[in-house]
């Protein structure tokens, strides 16, 4: 397995039953990627819940006698509070980040905390992400008939990350409040473009090199 697809989960949510998705498995295996899907976990901004993601990617490794599991990067991207897992996966671990897809997040992230990479510490607050987090493509999708507070930060962030030359875009889903909407359907074909560019078939995370 040369990476992951990482499909976050929203507040209280399980995906993990698009391990068995057939559109994301053939698009995985055409890039000799494995799918890793969330149920239930909070929004990996603090240390601790980051520390028991990477245990347990660690134990499945292990399990299933995967261990380049360890060190492969990942693709990852989610709806809601999966499109906020997904974005503090490449805050935190942006040379394990091939690119990201945020889809309507950032409601909860309004309030005000201490953990680093929340979309409020990078959009209302001002705050960009890190240099090497700003290299990572990023599709964001915020839906114009979401509550307000998602789409001013949602916007926010994907305003004054673009600023400092992130290769980021934006979609605003006309006639959509917040659902998941057709934002699954447009990530496919822009992690098809972005991962040969970022991570060439030929390449391989045997030595965890960063991507």
């Amino acid at each position: 397995i040369r990476g992951l697809i990482i499909v976050g989960n929203g507040a209280g949510a399980d995906e993990t039953g698009m391990v068995n998705d057939a559109e994301l498995v053939a698009f995985a295996r055409a890039h000799g990627f494995g799918v890793m899907a969330l149920g239930r976990w909070n929004n990996l901004y603090a240390a601790s819940e980051r520390t028991r993601f990477l245990a347990a990617l660690s134990d499945f490794a292990a399990r299933g006698n995967r261990p380049e599991l360890v060190h492969v990067p990942w693709v990852a991207f989610g709806f809601s509070q999966g499109g906020g897992q997904a974005y503090s996966l490449n805050y935190h671990f942006p040379s394990r980040t091939i690119a990201i897809g945020v889809n309507k997040a950032g409601y909860s992230f309004l309030n005000g905390g201490s953990d680093t990479g929340r979309l409020d510490q990078t959009g209302v607050s001002g705050r960009p992400a890190s240099p090497d987090a700003l290299k990572t493509p990023a599709l964001l999708v915020a839906a114009a008939l979401d509550d307000p507070g998602r789409i001013t930060n949602l916007t926010a962030a994907f305003n004054n990350n673009r600023g400092q030359g992130a290769p980021w875009a934006m979609l605003i889903e006309e006639n959509m409040g917040h659902e998941k909407g057709r934002a699954y359907h447009w990530m496919l074909p822009f992690l098809a473009d972005i991962i040969p560019l970022r991570y060439p078939a030929n390449q391989s995370a045997a030595g965890g090199q960063p991507v």
